[in-house]
């Protein structure tokens, strides 16, 4: 597969599960759970068997298929069983509402990284790379907040 046929195929996952999730309800959390050393040392302990039981599991099965469990698994999962035992499943579900519009940065991130390797090399293709994902994410940010003013304005 090419960069380019990749990187549509990833758009349209993209807009395809935006469109599926929009009905999802963005929920709250209101109480939160109060950090002490306990909390913080048993989520920590979770993301950790976590991320080493999914990295075993990417060893087992090796560097072709290996790169489908570094993505989401390894950083969407933890969180999502941390939450879901904090909060409840209405806040996964609006994790879950939300991920493709972060999938953005990763897209924008993996182009750039493309692109960027052989002119920059590894070193500031990877900080080019970042900044890139990183104006992607604060565009977008600022974005939905002047749509959401706009609306409430409009009420």
């Amino acid at each position: 597969m090419s960069l380019t046929q990749a990187a549509v195929i990833l758009l349209v996952a993209i807009f395809v599960a935006l469109i599926l999730f929009r009905k999802i309800e963005n929920v709250r959390i209101l109480n939160r759970v109060r950090l002490t050393k306990g909390v913080v040392l048993l989520r920590a302990a979770l993301a950790a068997v976590i991320v080493l039981v999914i990295s075993g599991i990417a060893a087992w099965i090796g560097p072709r298929w290996s790169g489908l469990l570094s993505g989401f698994p390894v950083t969407m999962y933890p969180m999502m069983l941390i939450i879901h035992f904090s909060y409840g499943v209405e806040p996964v579900h609006t994790v879950i509402r939300n991920f493709p519009r972060g999938m953005g940065a990763l897209w924008v991130y993996i182009l750039a990284v493309s692109l960027g390797y052989p002119v920059l090399g590894l070193g500031w293709g990877t900080v080019c790379a970042f900044g890139a994902a990183t104006v992607y994410l604060v565009s977008y940010s600022a974005f939905v907040w002047v749509r959401q003013k706009s609306v409430q304005a409009a009420r």
